[in-house]
Parts: structure tokens; C-alpha cells; sequence
């Protein structure tokens, strides 16, 4: 080791000192959403921690009651945390002993805090033989619905040889051929070589002669997953996650249209839809009701733009029912309390 790369860690390590377990070192991690925003240390441990053939956390690898995954899959998970540890393989850094830091789902809960955020786990299986050599692959693909894995060293697909990482995690999901969208950062897998790929290292052990027939193969089979199973389910997440926040904010606007109306009119209107009169809105104050048409002609066809309008309606319909010398200032105080509510 040259001696000022040397004296650069002992420098660094004496005031970022590791913590005692690895449980306590991930927790700090995880208060990043990278490793990189630590000191250049605790990032060799985290290096040291992935590429090793060490076991993983000492509590499960997934939550299991937030992912969705086939019992094969999951029993060939436990199976292989537990060869992991019967390797009795372990890495210890100034008193610190290493364990791989995978842990899903992360973060735990989605953007708005209102979900915990949940995924679904793929199994990687298969032992074939390509141009009269052999290719045995196992692992593991995972998307985390509708939120970025964090740490962002976890984005991606790692490959290892013989329990060993080749590289770091690739977040291009091995040269993917379509153009990287957020949804990539949902994604992160482990493929265990157990037999082949050797002859396609490169001389660095660091990365991969990509013409090589194993190779070739390899990314065969993870971007056919990815196609057939992994992003369409990704997609189908985000449809529905997109549909429940339009479903929530609908609800949040009448709710407060509702509450509204019956603190201008009183809690005896009733709000309804009703297509007999050709205007957007009408209201009966014999009967104490207010009547949405919206289908009305005079509404235009985009569905936002006929709520913005909707709403401006029920502010001037409510106005003209104030004394004629307040009407004016009657609506425009509805319009701001309606830009308040964000109904509009």
C-alpha cells in the first residue's frame, strides 16, 4: 500500500471511527441516500462489505410481509443466506465485522408518507450450456414499487463469480437497451454465477469482455425478465399508485367544496348531478339543492379543465345569492377560498 494513500485513511478513519456493529454502521448509511456523501473510508468498508463473500445483515435479507414473491423464490433466498454464513467467511475492518448491506425495502416508506412502500422479488434460475460450456445462474431480481432504492449503490444488477462481486452494481441493468428512466432506480438484483463467466473477465476483474458468449447469454436472460415481468409490473404499480392519488385528490376536493358550500348556504344543501338544465350548475334555494351538470355543452372537454370550471361556478352561483351590492366581493372571496382548498 503506497504510503500517502496509507496516511489519507489513517487520517480519515481517526474522525469517521466505525461503530462497534453493523447494524448501527447501515443505520447511518440509510441517513444518506448515498454512500458517497460519507467520508472516503466508511466508502471502502461499504466497497469492501459488497464485494466480499461475506453473509448478509443478520435479519432478513427482505421483509417478507411487504414483498410479493413466489415460495420457490423465497426458499432459495433463505437457502442462500444460510450458505453464506456455513462459509464461516468474515471480514473484520478496525474491530467492525462486515456483512453485506442489502436490506429491502428501503427507504420504508413512499415519498408522501402515507404508504409503506412494498415490492416484488424474481427469481433468477438457470443452468444451460453455451457453445459446449456451462452456465449456471441463480439470484435474484427486485423492484421496489414506486420509490428509488436507497442507498443509490444499491440501484442496479451486480454479478458474482463465485460469491465474489464483479464491479459494482450496474445501474444501466447490463446495457439495457432502452433509454434509462426513473423507473431503473426501482430495481436491484444479485446474479450468482455458480458455473461459467470466468472467461469472460477482463484482465481487472472489475468488469466484463462483453462479447463473450456467457456473457452474451447472461444479458439475454436478465433483459428478457426485465421485458416480459419486471418493467410491465413496474408500470402496472405506477398506474395504479397514479390512479389512487387522482381517486385522493378528487375526494379531498369535494370533501372541501362540501364543507364550502355548507358553511356559505347552511348544511342543509345537498349537492347533485342532474343533466335537465343545459348550465354547469344551478341552485334551488326552494328545495336546498344544487345541481351539477357535467356533461353540459358549455363546459370544455378536458376533464381538469371542467373541475377548474365547475369550481368557479359554485363560487358565482353561491355569489349572486348575497345581497346585491356584496356580490362582487362574495365571489371573489369564494375564488381565493376555493384556491385555498385547492379545488381550483
Amino acid at each position: 500500500v503506497r504510503s500517502a494513500f496509507a496516511k489519507k485513511f489513517r487520517e480519515t478513519s481517526g474522525k469517521d471511527r466505525l461503530p462497534s456493529r453493523f447494524s448501527e454502521f447501515l443505520k447511518q448509511i440509510h441517513h444518506s441516500r448515498s454512500v458517497n456523501t460519507t467520508s472516503d473510508y466508511w466508502l471502502m468498508v461499504w466497497e469492501l462489505a459488497i464485494a466480499c463473500p461475506i453473509p448478509y445483515i443478520d435479519v432478513d435479507l427482505f421483509d417478507w410481509g411487504k414483498i410479493e414473491v413466489e415460495p420457490k423464490l423465497k426458499k432459495q433466498v433463505v437457502n442462500l443466506q444460510q450458505s453464506l454464513k456455513e462459509h464461516e467467511f468474515e471480514v473484520i475492518v478496525d474491530g467492525l465485522s462486515l456483512r453485506k448491506p442489502n436490506q429491502y425495502p428501503f427507504p420504508s416508506w413512499q415519498y408522501d408518507k402515507k404508504e409503506q412502500t412494498t415490492g416484488k422479488l424474481y427469481l433468477v434460475n438457470e443452468d444451460l450450456t453455451v457453445y459446449g460450456r456451462s452456465l449456471k445462474l441463480s439470484g435474484y431480481i427486485y423492484l421496489q414499487y414506486c420509490r428509488a432504492v436507497e442507498p443509490m449503490e444499491l440501484r442496479g444488477l451486480l454479478v458474482r463469480i463465485r460469491n465474489v462481486a464483479i464491479g459494482s452494481y450496474d445501474p444501466t441493468l447490463l446495457a439495457y437497451p432502452i433509454v434509462p428512466n426513473p423507473r431503473f432506480n426501482w430495481i436491484s438484483g444479485e446474479i450468482y454465477v455458480d458455473m461459467g463467466l470466468e472467461s469472460a473477465l477482463n484482465i481487472d476483474r472489475d468488469s466484463f469482455n462483453e462479447m463473450s458468449p456467457h456473457f452474451v447469454k447472461l444479458k439475454s436472460i436478465i433483459h428478457t425478465l426485465l421485458e416480459e415481468k419486471v418493467f410491465p409490473d413496474a408500470a402496472r404499480a405506477q398506474r395504479r399508485r397514479t390512479q389512487g392519488r387522482s381517486e385522493d385528490k378528487q375526494y379531498n376536493k369535494h370533501t372541501a367544496l362540501q364543507s364550502l358550500i355548507h358553511q356559505e348556504l347552511g348544511g342543509s344543501y345537498t349537492v347533485t348531478t342532474s343533466n335537465v338544465n343545459p348550465l354547469p350548475l344551478t341552485i334551488d334555494t326552494d328545495a336546498e339543492m344544487i345541481f351539477e351538470n357535467k356533461q353540459s355543452s358549455l363546459l370544455p372537454k378536458s376533464k381538469s379543465k371542467r373541475d377548474i370550471i365547475q369550481g368557479i361556478a359554485h363560487a358565482f352561483e353561491i355569489s349572486m345569492l348575497a345581497p346585491e351590492k356584496k356580490r362582487r366581493e362574495k365571489f371573489y372571496q369564494l375564488l381565493s377560498e376555493l384556491a385555498k382548498l385547492d379545488v381550483l
